[in-house]
């Protein structure tokens, strides 16, 4: 498992920020930052080391994406985690 959280902020320099929106954002950059982090993967990578890269290179480009958005280590006590995939 492969644990991350997402912090966005409700507001930023160019005004509020709505929770669709704050959505497609974290999943267009999700799926910018899985192409890239595990392009290189093969069978023989450390799934921790894979995570790790996915979760450095989400957190440049979802903070690049919309000022004030962080990828975090871990998620907050009352989030409900999400899976991704069967």
């Amino acid at each position: 498992m492969c644990k991350f959280g997402v912090e966005m902020p409700l507001e930023n320099v160019d005004g509020p920020i709505s929770i669709p929106l704050a959505q497609r954002v974290s999943a267009d950059c999700a799926n910018q930052a899985a192409h890239i982090a595990f392009r290189s993967v093969t069978p023989a990578t450390p799934l921790g080391f894979a995570c790790e890269t996915f979760k450095s290179t989400y957190e440049s480009i979802l903070n690049r994406a919309l000022g004030g958005a962080h990828a975090t280590r871990v998620c907050h006590a009352r989030a409900q985690p999400v899976q991704a995939g069967p």
